[in-house]
C-alpha cells in the first residue's frame, strides 16, 4: 500500500508542476493568461500568472517533501476553489467545459485531501 501512496503523491505533484511551473512560468499558456487577464487585479496579468504558477510549484514541493500535509491540503483546496470561482465569474466564456473542469478539480481536491489525511494509516 505504501507504493500506492507514493504514486498518488507523485501524481498530485506532477499536476501542480504541469499546471503551475510549465503552463504559467516556463511555457506560458495563452488561455491561462487570458483568463487571469479577465480578473480584476492591480498586477499585470503576466506577473499575476507567474505568481499563481509559483504558488502551484510550491504546492508540488510541499507534497513531495511532505511538509505540513494537512495545512497544505487546505491551502491547495482553497486555491482550487478560488481559481475555479474566479475563472467562472470573470472568464466563464473562455472556459470551454466548466462542468468538466469542476468535476476534474473535485476529484483532484479529494485526492489531495485523501493524501494528506490517510497516507500514514495504511
Amino acid at each position: 500500500m505504501k507504493n500506492w501512496w507514493c504514486l498518488v503523491r507523485v501524481a498530485v505533484a506532477l499536476v501542480w508542476l504541469y499546471q503551475g511551473l510549465w503552463h504559467k512560468i516556463i511555457a506560458v499558456d495563452a488561455r491561462h493568461l487570458e483568463i487571469v487577464a479577465s480578473a480584476p487585479s492591480f498586477l499585470p496579468p503576466r506577473l499575476a500568472l507567474g505568481m499563481i504558477g509559483g504558488l502551484e510549484t510550491l504546492f508540488a514541493i510541499s507534497i513531495l517533501a511532505r511538509l505540513k500535509q494537512r495545512l497544505f491540503a487546505w491551502l491547495q483546496i482553497g486555491m482550487l476553489v478560488a481559481m475555479n470561482a474566479a475563472g467562472i465569474l470573470f472568464a466563464g466564456d473562455k472556459i470551454p467545459d466548466i462542468g468538466g473542469m469542476l468535476t476534474m478539480n473535485l476529484v483532484f481536491a479529494l485526492t489531495i485531501w485523501g493524501l494528506a489525511n490517510h497516507e500514514d494509516r495504511n
